[in-house]
Formats: C-alpha cells, sequence, structure tokens
C-alpha cells in the first residue's frame, strides 16, 4: 500500500529499536494524525509515547491491542502496521494476539498488518495463529523489519509501474547520434581516445571538461597552449587501466614548457604510453566525486552503474545498478539508494547539488549505451557534482563487436519504427511505437471514437479508459508487443493505433485496428494493417490472428484485402487468420 509505517507495541525499547532498524533500512515512519492521537487518547493509558512508535505501556492486553489498532486503521497516512508484543509478567501474549486478531478481522482493512511476538512460550502457536488469519508474523525485530521493508519496496515498485512519465520529460539534453556515430566508427573496437570518449559523451548532452588528444610531448605542449591556463596531463594507455597507480596523471601545470617536460618524464618512467591527454583544469571545491559507469552482462545486457567516485571507488562500494533504459525518476531512484546521496543533500556549508542535472546525466548514458551497441563498456569517474550542476573529468570507453553483445533485458523504445507514410488520399501521417506519455492524447483518442468504433474494437461498450487500462495501453513490452499510433501534423488528437500482441513462443501475435471515426475511407486502416504484417514478418512470428465481430463489415473487408482468412466461426466473432510461415517451419 505504501511505505509509511506504525509501530504498535506495549515495550518502549523494542519500540524504539524497531523504529532505529526501520530508518537505517531507509523506511519512512508514519507521521500520526491529529484524529488519531485523540483516537487513541480515549483508550490508552495517560502514559502512552502520544507518537510513533505507539507504546500502549507493558501492562497491555487483547482490548488494548484491540482499541489501539482500530484507531490506526482509520488513519489514511499508515500503510502499514507492525504490532509488537514482548512477554510481561502482567499480561498474557497469547490473548494480545487474539485481542489484535479479533479487530484484524472485524475490522476496515486499510492498512497492511505485520506481527512481531518476541516470546519462547507458546511462541510457535502464536504465529501458526497469526498465519491462519493472513497476517505475516515473526519470531525477531530484524525479521520483521525485513518483511515490512519488502513490502515498502513491493509498493515502490508498483508505484513506479504505474506511473505516467512527463511529456518529453527526458529532452533536456538532446543527443548528436551523427556526431557520436562518427565517432565511433573513427575509432574503432578496443579503448577510445580520452578526448573522444569525452566529445562521445558530450555529444549526449553532459558536461566534459574540454580535453585535447596528444600522441608525443611536443604536442602535449601545443594542446596546452590551445587550452590555456592550469591543466591536467594524463597518460593513454591501451594496457594500463588506473593511471593515477602509476603516476600517469600530473594536475596543475601551466605552459607548453611544464607540460612537454612532464610528458617526456612520463615516456621514461611508464611502459605502454600510447600517448596523452590534455584538459583544463576544473576548481569545483564543494563537488562530489562521482561515478556513472555502464557495462553489458552476459545475461541481462548492458547495465548502468552510480554511486561514489574518485581513486576509492573499489574500496569504498558505494554503488547501485539498474537496467536500462532510465528515465529520470529511475534515475532518481538510482541516486537515493547510494549513502553518497545524503552529502549530495547538503550539508553544513555545502548547498545540494543540482539532483536533476545529475539525473539527466544519468538517462544521457542509459541513452548512450542503448543506442550506440558497440559500447560495451563506460566509466565517467569522476564526475563532479555541486550546485552549479555536474560536468564529466575522465571519462574511458570500450568499443566491441555490436553482433557480440548480448541483448537488453529490457527492450527500449525502438527508435528505427519512426517513419512517415502518406496514405492513398495524399494525406501524410506519422507513424511511431506508442509511449507511456502517450496515455493524454490516447485518452483523448478514445473519447473521440464513436460508440460503434468502440464496441467494434473492445467488443463491448466500454467508454472509461482511465486508471490502469490507460496505463496498459500505453505502457507496453516492445519485446513481445508493438503499438504503432499515427500523428497528423497540427493535430494533437491521434488519427489511429494498431496493436501486436505475441505470444510467450513468439509464435501467433494477436492484432487490433482502430481509426479516428472522422478519418476513415482515407486508407488509414490498410497502412495501418501493412505496418503491423512487416513488423510480425521481421518479428519471425508463424501467424497474425485477429478476433472480429461478424457484423463489422468493414473490418472484415481490411482483413480479407490484407490476406486473412476465416478459419474460426462461433458466435458474433470471427477469427480471421494470416499465416506467415508454413506449418513444417514452425
Amino acid at each position: 500500500r505504501g511505505e509509511r509505517l506504525a509501530i504498535l507495541t506495549n515495550g518502549g525499547g523494542f519500540g524504539v529499536l524497531a523504529t532505529d532498524a526501520w530508518l537505517d533500512a531507509g523506511g519512512t515512519m508514519a507521521v500520526l494524525a491529529p484524529e488519531t492521537i485523540s483516537a487513541l487518547d480515549r483508550v490508552l493509558p495517560p502514559t502512552w509515547s502520544h507518537a510513533n512508535p505507539i507504546d500502549i505501556i507493558g501492562d497491555a492486553g487483547a482490548e488494548r491491542y484491540a482499541a489501539a489498532l482500530r484507531a490506526l486503521l482509520t488513519d489514511p497516512d499508515v500503510d502499514t502496521i507492525l504490532a509488537l508484543n514482548c512477554p510481561t509478567g502482567v499480561a498474557s501474549s497469547i490473548e494480545a494476539a487474539e485481542g489484535l486478531l479479533s479487530e484484524w478481522g472485524a475490522g476496515k482493512r486499510t492498512a497492511n498488518l505485520v506481527a512481531c511476538w518476541l516470546t519462547s512460550v507458546d511462541g510457535l502457536a502464536i504465529r501458526a495463529r497469526f498465519g491462519l488469519a493472513g497476517v505475516p508474523a515473526f519470531d525477531s525485530i530484524e525479521g520483521a523489519i525485513a518483511g515490512c521493508a519488502e513490502l515498502a519496496e513491493f509498493a515502490r515498485n508498483q508505484r513506479l509501474l504505474s506511473r505516467v512519465p512527463a511529456l518529453h520529460e527526458n529532452a533536456g539534453f538532446d543527443a548528436d547520434h551523427a556526431k557520436a556515430r562518427t565517432l565511433i566508427a573513427r575509432s574503432g573496437p578496443g579503448w577510445m581516445m580520452t578526448a573522444d570518449a569525452k566529445a562521445l559523451i558530450a555529444a549526449h548532452g553532459i558536461p566534459v571538461v574540454p580535453a585535447l588528444n596528444a600522441m608525443t610531448p611536443e604536442a602535449a605542449g601545443r594542446a596546452a597552449e590551445e587550452i590555456g591556463g592550469a591543466v591536467a596531463l594524463k597518460i593513454q594507455s591501451r594496457s594500463i587501466l588506473h593511471k593515477s597507480d602509476v603516476g600517469g596523471v600530473v594536475l596543475d601545470l601551466q605552459g607548453a614548457t611544464a607540460v612537454t617536460a612532464a610528458a617526456v618524464s612520463m615516456l621514461n618512467r611508464i611502459e605502454g604510453v600510447d600517448g596523452f591527454t590534455v584538459e583544463a583544469m576544473v576548481r569545483r571545491p564543494d563537488a562530489i566525486e562521482l561515478i556513472i559507469g555502464a557495462s553489458v552482462d552476459p545475461v541481462f545486457g548492458p547495465v548502468i552503474l552510480f554511486g561514489q567516485g574518485g581513486i576509492g571507488v573499489e574500496a569504498i562500494g558505494d554503488t547501485t545498478l539498474a537496467l536500462p533504459p532510465l528515465d529520470l525518476e529511475l534515475a532518481r531512484q538510482m541516486i537515493r539508494r547510494t549513502r553518497i546521496f545524503r552529502l549530495l543533500q547538503g550539508y553544513r556549508h555545502r548547498p545540494p547539488a543540482d539532483l536533476d542535472a545529475l539525473a539527466h546525466a544519468l538517462v544521457a548514458v542509459s541513452d548512450l549505451i542503448l543506442e550506440h551497441r558497440e559500447i560495451v563498456e563506460l566509466d565517467i569517474n569522476p564526475i563532479l557534482a555541486d550546485a552549479a550542476g555536474v560536468i564529466a573529468v575522465d571519462a574511458r570507453v570500450r568499443l566491441g563487436d555490436p553482433a557480440k553483445r548480448t541483448q537488453s533485458a529490457v527492450v527500449p523504445y525502438p527508435r528505427e519504427l519512426e517513419t512517415t507514410v502518406t496514405l492513398s488520399d495524399g494525406m501524410t501521417v506519422h507513424l511511431r511505437p506508442i509511449r507511456p506519455d502517450d496515455s493524454g492524447p490516447l485518452r483523448d483518442f478514445l473519447q473521440a471514437v464513436s460508440p460503434a468504433d468502440i464496441r467494434a474494437r473492445f467488443h463491448g461498450g466500454m467508454r472509461d479508459f482511465s486508471g490502469p487500462l490507460l496505463l496498459r495501453l500505453t505502457q507496453i513490452d516492445y519485446d513481445r508487443e508493438m503499438a504503432l499510433i499515427a500523428f497528423r501534423d497540427g493535430d494533437p488528437v491521434p488519427l489511429g493505433v494498431v496493436r501486436l500482441h505475441a505470444d510467450p513462443d513468439k509464435i501467433d501475435g494477436e492484432f487490433a485496428i482502430l481509426v479516428r471515426s472522422d478519418l476513415h475511407r482515407h486508407g488509414l486502416g490498410t497502412e495501418l494493417m501493412r505496418q503491423i504484417i512487416a513488423l510480425a514478418r521481421n518479428r519471425g512470428l508463424a501467424r497474425i490472428v485477429g478476433s472480429v465481430l461478424r457484423d463489422n463489415a468493414r473490418m472484415m473487408r481490411l482483413a480479407r484485402d490484407a490476406g486473412f482468412t476465416a478459419e474460426e466461426m462461433g458466435g458474433e466473432e470471427v477469427t480471421m487468420v494470416l499465416h506467415l510461415r508454413t506449418p513444417e517451419v514452425i
């Protein structure tokens, strides 16, 4: 239901221990409403805690547990109630459990209930009684808090799944895909030159420290003169992973002479130097060093990493992982899961870092590794974050064979399916895969469709397309599903939608088409059918099927013109089938 926890206990010490454990787990304590406190005042002794955790005093029996639970169940700001009981000499733990369950069984269940009865006497029998009532019961505070954390995580994930992203929320960084492709093609397999790697991430909108490649010490000196001011000199090497470990980084150099001399010294001391990078020095005294990375897992495909950066990243181990594609909210969730997030919120004299800029950088890296299958490894370390935004100081990118890269576990938005077509009557229509932010336009489209067309499409008189159904129609699994939505320039309401939903084995695909009622006989339905058949062929489906109402003559004619035949007939519906492969191939 949510993440706000109320702790009900007959022991103040146990309540404090549970509260500390919950906060350490990243949980949120429910703030009791004034009405709830008033209700508890009427049924509890004057010495109760008057706050959450709710300490109902050690002599609490069945009636007091039941009355306190009754009051908490009326509070809309309580998502889960953790009921604790420790054995005392003045009250029965068994009777306390029965009192709690009597109210739970009779009351309106507006929150989750978790029990933790810390008694060895009749403990098994008490937990079994809770289990029969459908209430999870634990014999330790640690176990109970872990259970509550599972409920909170489930609620959080469900909220993320049902969230509709803001329209164009990731449009803050417009990627220069052409420039990125040129850099990748020029570099070829292996580690990119540092300046090229930084230019690549800059092409996806991440601010970077200016850098120049230099193959010789003299070229490094000239690069320093070109950049001007204080610079950092770093070696480039395909064999050395951590440059600073071998003395391959010198900071705060001024002028060509100093840079050339430092480069010569590096060549004399370090084996395997392929060249140099000269970068402008960055003065961000309040910035925090972070890392953003990406790699390709052999099972899950691309994985995004975020956490505390710098040379101690492995030793500190404060990182978190996520599967792309990311949007801004998923990126913010990644940031919150790290310990460094507490510092990013600001402390003492340091203002909070620009978390929106940091989230945009994570989304940009997600887009980068999904857009360019040649990328098999990427590190931006450090990327500095402060109140002024973010800036990448160093970056490494390794390229490989795109054909050997594992597919993404979560199929990203298939941009390659975006197209513009001209209908038979000359109308120009833009087609693209449906996106989560299409929920508003799709609702407007469905409201513009006549009841007769709604019945023909959904085989019923549906008119309410809000809530979960609207989310289900727009948040699709691009691997097994596809929905192409049609737009026309200057018209905010979509013109039509075609869908294809494949079975788990990707043998059969079910299609459905709906065209706006005022746009019949323009050839849009024919074009949508052509597009979805081509997609099904490309994905290797054996056949396409569709249930058509017998009196839907327009759809029957469209399907037959596309090569479908009626193979099954019964009641009001006809099953139209188009075979794409012969049975022997299936």
